[in-house]
């Protein structure tokens, strides 16, 4: 399963915040950033509200495809097959039915950076 219910939110927004506290305590001429990525972290509002910048790379689905084929090469024909199957089953439609509203929405908003990246 690819949606919003398969994330521990609570956790996660807990783990922004210990990980934004330790940032802070470095030195004092560094800035302090904590990078959180997922293509799910837009859906939650509580995660949103803990971002002071927000950038959504936005790919296609093809581009997506090859992405998540190409994060492990050494994979077999027939375990490549069964991933984009999933892909096409699970993964992309979880992307269209609650990412790319909320971002289209967040965009809107002037709250949310998107940078297309396609090639």
């Amino acid at each position: 399963m690819e949606g919003p219910e398969t994330v521990d939110w609570d956790r996660l927004a807990k783990d922004i915040d210990a990980c934004t506290e330790k940032a802070s305590q470095g030195e004092e001429r560094t800035t302090a950033v904590v990078i959180v990525e997922g293509f799910l972290l837009l859906w939650c509002d509580e995660v949103v509200k803990r971002c002071g910048v927000l950038v959504f790379l936005r790919a296609g689905k093809e581009e997506c495809l090859a992405r998540r084929l190409g994060r492990n090469p050494e994979r077999s024909q027939e375990e490549r097959k069964d991933l984009a199957a999933y892909f096409e089953r699970c993964v992309w439609p979880a992307y269209t039915r609650y990412i790319e509203p909320v971002a289209n929405r967040l965009a809107a908003e002037g709250v949310l950076r998107q940078v297309v990246v396609d090639r």
